[in-house]
């Protein structure tokens, strides 16, 4: 967080975090920075966010997507597709398949409720 002010109504709005952890000492406000970003940062933003990130972007998805491919070559394509990803909105890295393992799971258990009450969930919810 930047800005005094904007710690301050912060802290005035959530009180009751005393309750929880009456012993937690109050941040000084003196301690709080002023300013939003340093200029390097600033500046490294606007490449990330210029055409010229945007492409080193896709290239390093890219990148990811074949080393991880070349490691994990024992996966076929459909369960490689689960359970590694590399998209500008997710990067996930699951060799260990949880996911599957998790869903395994969900409908094994799925299955013994619905035996056992009677009952067939909608496939659709």
């Amino acid at each position: 967080m930047y800005g005094n002010q904007i710690c301050q109504d912060f802290y005035n709005s959530n009180h009751w975090v005393n309750d929880f952890l009456p012993n937690y000492p109050e941040k000084q406000l003196n301690q709080i920075s002023t300013s939003k970003d340093g200029w390097t940062s600033r500046f490294m933003s606007m490449v990330a966010e210029s055409s010229i990130g945007k492409k080193v972007e896709v290239l390093l998805m890219n990148v990811t997507l074949a080393f991880w491919k070349r490691k994990f070559n024992n996966f076929d394509k459909q369960t490689f597709e689960k359970a590694f990803k590399s998209r500008p909105y997710i990067s996930k890295h699951h060799p260990l398949n949880f996911q599957a393992k998790v869903l395994a799971a969900y409908n094994t258990r799925k299955q013994n409720f619905e035996e056992k009450y009677k009952v067939i969930f909608d496939e659709k919810n």
